[in-house]
């Protein structure tokens, strides 16, 4: 994976997620680096709760807008068009009512949602976001999940696709604004300097179409989070099947403004609450995502 891309308002913005394998050491790195720096688990220490950590301004207001993209299953829209589900979206919502606040969601497209959080046009926006230095200058992250990434094909293609090496020639489809679409810009470079031919890449707006374009022929294998080709497979198995999997496991978070500080230090205590009642395994049990869990979230600034 490349977490190299630009993450300013203008720049394409990197966004994963996917089921890892390699989840019990990046979460003890992970907790290890939270924990040292003081931020994690500071209402604990303090005896305070979550909701007391919340802004008089937001408490007053009662609401946090979020601004997301239909990423299923961390986070889409049921069949009615209007409300957001996924186990992403349940999360976000489990966190805002302990925190006494409710979740207003906009949609958008991934170029939109980390300009819309840096600019204060919302506060959050929940949904798969790697975290990076780069966007620490920006934004901040409560963490909440470990990914890599996976590919995907028709259930009809006689093609093997276990590696970024095999893409060499092909036609990729991605989700624009993605690590799958960055790492696939360097990919079809490495394919051209060893003499193969180059990866023909299409980009689109929106998960929904990158499966169209695997479904009607226009590309030959898509590249995406896992659990987002693991949750098509399982819902259509007639139509698509897997390839190989990307193995580099990284951490997620939801973005949050640092206009708000003191915000995701509230999330991140109402996480942790979370992770220790159960609701946060129930979550990932029931969209099939498990494998992703942490054990501690801390806020990344």
């Amino acid at each position: 994976m490349n977490n190299s891309a630009l993450l300013t308002s203008g720049h394409k913005l990197v966004r994963i997620s996917c089921i890892p394998i390699a989840v019990v050491l990046m979460t003890a790195a992970l907790l290890t680096a939270g924990w040292s720096s003081g931020i994690a688990g500071a209402h604990e220490r303090s005896g305070s709760t979550p909701a007391s950590l919340v802004t008089s301004t937001i408490r007053h207001r009662g609401t946090i807008d979020a601004i997301t993209t239909p990423y299923p299953p961390a986070e889409f829209l049921e069949k009615n068009g209007k409300t957001y589900t996924g186990w992403e979206i349940q999360l976000t919502n489990a966190i805002a009512k302990l925190l006494h606040l409710h979740v207003t969601y906009i949609t958008a497209t991934n170029t939109d949602d980390i300009p819309s959080v840096q600019s204060g046009r919302v506060q959050i926006s929940p949904g798969s976001w790697t975290v990076t230095a780069q966007r620490e200058k920006i934004v901040e992250f409560v963490t909440d999940f470990l990914a890599g990434t996976q590919f995907f094909l028709s259930k009809t293609s006689t093609l093997k696709v276990n590696s970024k090496t095999s893409l060499c020639g092909l036609t990729l489809a991605v989700l624009d604004a993605t690590i799958e679409a960055t790492a696939a810009q360097a990919q079809t470079k490495k394919c051209t300097a060893a003499g193969k031919a180059k990866i023909s890449i299409q980009e689109y707006p929106t998960e929904a179409a990158v499966t169209l374009a695997i479904e009607s022929g226009r590309a030959e294998v898509a590249w995406t989070g896992a659990p987002q080709a693991e949750y098509l497979v399982r819902e259509q198995p007639t139509k698509f099947k897997l390839g190989g999997k990307d193995f580099t496991v990284v951490p997620l978070g939801i973005v949050v403004s640092k206009k708000l500080p003191k915000l995701a230090d509230a999330m991140a205590a109402a996480m942790n609450i979370l992770l220790k009642n159960g609701t946060y395994a129930h979550i990932l049990h029931e969209w099939g995502v498990s494998s992703g869990s942490i054990h501690h979230s801390v806020v990344d600034k």
